[in-house]
């Protein structure tokens, strides 16, 4: 009895195709990362404008390095922040770069779902390299299982990206 190897079914080749695109898209959406940045003086002031109390900064500031601390809006072109020790007036011309931290939310969602198309690809073509007949799983089902799969992974990923602190650069003066 000689071993027959059986024709790999439709839903195995697209969902490897799907599987492989997916990482192909994450590497290129992780490595594509691009600053907003202006160098543009009432740039800086709607910068400034955004901010809100009690949001953490980080300010670059000549001679001092990078400053962290908690924002208390002051005046307009002064931010006052309160710093590990005592409270500081920094004005706004005085300060390189000024940085707001955010949360990761949104690359997580995105990672997130991306992997869980991937995953559910490749849930699918095992699943479908295991069938017996060429018509096992639709393509319809096929398409329900990847969406499904993807919008519990962005859920996932939106939730671990909440919980990942980041700081999104404002504004950098020009020298």
């Amino acid at each position: 009895m000689a071993f027959q190897q059986r024709p790999m079914p439709r839903c195995f080749l697209i969902a490897t195709v799907i599987a492989i695109s997916t990482f192909v898209t994450l590497a290129s959406a992780l490595s594509g990362q691009t600053p907003d940045l202006t160098a543009d003086r009432s740039a800086q002031i709607a910068a400034t404008a955004r901010l809100h109390p009690d949001q953490t900064i980080r300010l670059a500031l000549p001679g001092q390095g990078r400053v962290t601390g908690a924002t208390v809006i002051d005046s307009v072109g002064h931010l006052v922040f309160q710093p590990a020790r005592g409270t500081s007036s920094v004005p706004l011309a005085g300060a390189d770069t000024l940085w707001v931290r955010k949360r990761a939310w949104v690359p997580g969602m995105v990672v997130g779902g991306i992997l869980g198309v991937g995953f559910g690809a490749f849930v699918i073509a095992v699943g479908s390299s295991l069938c017996d007949t060429q018509d096992c799983i639709s393509a319809g089902q096929t398409i329900g299982a990847l969406l499904v799969s993807g919008a519990v992974g962005a859920a996932l990923g939106a939730g671990v990206g909440a919980l990942i602190p980041k700081w999104k650069r404002s504004w950098v003066a020009t020298p």
